[in-house]
């Protein structure tokens, strides 16, 4: 490794090879959850580095107990970090690696349970991006993805893939599906 940022880049995809051989869990190092995991342990070795410590001893045993399996992937990150930085994290640490650890498990939770949408529609690509963009934005929440097809090309097969269909054609057009 090059650099600092090397160090700790490689150190996370250990504790995510450690914890896919522990609880058979895969994690995913392309989204949001990683990279806030990310740039706490770049904080953490410059607070190992020159001994410095965060001193709010509230919620572990909360989390401990809420969170359980994040906990233990915690502890696998704290076995780690001590292993390869030669620093030992206190409780608040893995408090704040708990959270990061839940956070990234509910985002996994929620992108294998939302639902995929299916929007029929002969609109021209410029307004059908635009519509399937603002859909994104209101329910973001509640869908994993919005897939486009024109009326014509639609039939049982596809529509079995989708738990909801959304069209701005007109029932007519659509009897025949």
């Amino acid at each position: 490794p090059k650099n600092d940022l090397d160090v700790v880049d490689m150190f996370l995809k250990d504790v995510y090879r450690v914890i896919k051989q522990t609880f058979g869990i895969e994690i995913d190092n392309e989204h949001e959850g990683y990279n806030a995991l990310y740039y706490h342990s770049v904080g953490l070795c410059s607070r190992a580095k020159y001994r410095l410590q965060i001193s709010d001893k509230q919620s572990l045993e909360f989390v401990k107990n809420k969170f359980i399996l994040a906990y233990e992937m915690a502890m696998i990150y704290k076995r780690l970090f001590k292993k390869i930085f030669s620093g030992d994290l206190n409780d608040i640490e893995i408090y704040y690696i708990t959270i990061h650890f839940g956070a990234i498990l509910e985002n996994q939770k929620l992108e294998k349970t939302l639902p995929d949408v299916l929007l029929i529609t002969e609109m021209r690509l410029g307004k059908v991006l635009l519509l399937k963009n603002e859909l994104i934005f209101y329910l973001r929440s509640y869908i994993k993805r919005i897939d486009i097809l024109s009326p014509y090309m639609v039939n049982d097969e596809i529509l079995n893939k989708y738990k909801f269909i959304l069209s701005t054609e007109s029932m007519k057009k659509l009897q025949n599906i």
